[in-house]
């Protein structure tokens, strides 16, 4: 366990890992993902720093409407899966395995895109 790990044990949120098992049909046929949990973990979510319409990190760039994802090294997460904070639900847009000076991972930025209710 990476000393990142640690803190994203100690100081992240709950999170659910949800991933598109296969799309259904809707009632107007169009094609609709269906969410299945796969995984509880912890990760640490912030938001872009407020002085900067954008930010760029090693995941990518952030602006308003995406937030920065830090999840352990031994995480499930994918690209194109969907995290739930509480009732706050985020795309995983893009991921990068950071790793340490020993070519070790030492833990997985995400950018993560907020869903609009509707």
């Amino acid at each position: 366990m990476s000393r990142v790990d640690e803190q994203i044990q100690l100081k992240g949120v709950p999170v659910e890992i949800h991933r598109d098992s296969g799309a259904t049909l809707d009632g107007y046929g169009d094609k609709t993902p269906n969410w299945a949990k796969v995984a509880d973990e912890y990760a640490i979510i912030q938001m872009p720093r407020r002085n900067l319409s954008r930010d760029k990190t090693e995941a990518g760039v952030f602006d308003t409407s995406t937030r920065a994802g830090f999840f352990t090294s031994d995480s499930v997460v994918q690209e194109r899966d969907l995290v739930v904070i509480g009732f706050a639900k985020l795309s995983v847009e893009s991921l990068t395995t950071i790793t340490g000076a020993e070519g070790e991972v030492s833990h997985i930025e995400a950018v993560l895109r907020k869903l609009e209710e509707g």
